[in-house]
């Protein structure tokens, strides 16, 4: 087999796809200038709303939200088609690997030709889930705007523009001269230093300065010593240069009497470094438990930005499943005509799970609330109406009427089963909600 022969005629074909869906571009392009025009608008729209008056508010964000919604509109047609494109090359994936499989084992060279055709085509459709991708996060975005106006509650600006009657057959009241500054507007904003009101305005008197209550400790002489030595008349004994040394004075002073201070000295000194010792044991124990909380605090923190991070791809993952659900239903309901025709297979049928399951056992109720019910779209919608949406479009009887015949032959019996067990599901779902209506 010439391999480059096969990669021409499979680049064909390619080409011969993409011409098929030139009128799906054409409206694709159509509708991203849409987009692109309404982005400016409502970028020109908010840049007026910092600088309008009250009274023009309550029209610029009816405006916005006008623009919103028409924008949001564009978006999902731009997914539609989008999702339309991918299906159509999602078939042609899947007639490679029947044909694949088909090929025996031993001949490697023709299953080598098949790999090769399949990563061609896989690569235009990863392609394509890029851009699906990108419209599906503009759709989330838009939604969250809208939501987000609707919650906001009208403007008083037209009631603050007319006073009432009262108001107008009362003379205003004559305000006094004040010796407060005069009012702050717009265009003048001026940070004046005030003097206080505590501090007088002259020079304030001088103060006499406060003795500092030091507690110290002085030998005061007692009222017992004389200053001096008494003049008299009478001489001094012979015997008193013979005394003993500690018997040279007459008298004892108070702090021979009283020794109290001096201990109580001690004492203080004492308490004062037992306290250092004691501070400085503590520090170490109190820096480590501070370096302790200061690790608590990050990872609390970490485990606060993992889970909003994840919740935020969550959301993202939800939205952009959603997007590319109602996209293949859209497909589904209102085919293109212009665009080739491929039977259907399980694998390329749009179930109400987030993802493409491989096998209807993959189909359980959990997963199906999880999806339909997720609070990451639809805002707007009860889970009741969505569970009657969603079991509208999955009753065997409507399969059977539309979309059965569409179905490989071989593929029937598996897609009827999971559709049998999808309506099944949705009507325990819906019976649940209608038994508690609170949740």
């Amino acid at each position: 087999m010439d391999y480059n022969l096969w990669a021409r005629q499979q680049q064909d074909s390619v080409a011969r796809t993409w011409a098929a869906l030139r009128r799906e571009e054409d409206e694709i392009e159509r509708e991203e200038a849409i987009v692109v025009t309404l982005g400016q608008r409502l970028a020109q729209l908010r840049d007026r709303i910092q600088v309008s008056p009250r009274t023009q508010l309550d029209a610029l964000l009816h405006q916005i939200a006008k623009d919103e919604t028409r924008m949001l509109a564009s978006i999902d047609a731009v997914g539609a088609r989008l999702a339309h494109e991918k299906a159509v090359f999602q078939r042609e994936v899947q007639r490679i690997m029947h044909s694949k499989a088909n090929t025996s084992r031993s001949d490697r060279h023709t299953r080598a030709a098949w790999d090769y055709a399949e990563q061609i085509w896989r690569h235009e459709e990863s392609q394509i889930q890029e851009r699906i991708d990108r419209v599906a996060a503009m759709g989330l975005d838009c939604r969250r705007r809208l939501a987000a106006s609707a919650r906001r509650r009208p403007s008083t600006a037209a009631v603050d523009a007319e006073p009432p009657a009262e108001e107008l057959r009362t003379p205003p009241r004559e305000r006094k001269p004040s010796h407060a500054p005069p009012p702050t507007t717009a265009d003048r904003f001026m940070r004046e230093r005030r003097p206080s009101n505590v501090v007088p305005s002259s020079a304030p008197a001088p103060v006499a300065p406060v003795a500092s209550r030091e507690f110290i400790r002085e030998r005061r002489p007692s009222a017992a010593v004389p200053t001096s030595r008494p003049v008299t008349s009478a001489a001094r004994p012979a015997t008193a240069a013979a005394a003993p040394t500690h018997h040279s004075r007459p008298y004892q002073t108070a702090d021979e009497k009283e020794p109290r201070p001096r201990e109580h000295r001690e004492r203080d000194r004492e308490r004062d470094r037992e306290r250092d010792r004691d501070r400085e044991r503590a520090e170490p124990r109190e820096r480590d438990r501070e370096r302790e909380r200061d690790r608590d605090r990050d990872r609390e923190h970490r485990r606060e930005r993992t889970r909003s991070s994840v919740q935020t791809e969550d959301r993202m993952r939800t939205a952009a499943a959603w997007t590319a659900y109602e996209c293949r239903w859209a497909g589904l309901q209102a085919p293109i005509p212009s665009a080739p025709t491929t039977p259907l297979t399980f694998h390329n049928v749009p179930w109400p799970v987030g993802f493409q399951p491989d096998s209807p056992r993959s189909l359980t109720p959990d997963r199906i609330k999880k999806f339909l019910l997720s609070p990451n779209h639809s805002p707007h919608r009860s889970p009741k109406e969505r569970l009657k949406s969603a079991l509208s479009l999955w009753r065997p009887e409507e399969w059977d009427d539309k979309w059965m015949n569409n179905v490989e032959p071989s593929e029937r019996e598996k897609v009827r089963y999971g559709v049998t067990v999808v309506a099944q599901c949705l009507g325990e779902l819906l019976k649940e909600a209608r038994r508690n209506p609170e949740a």
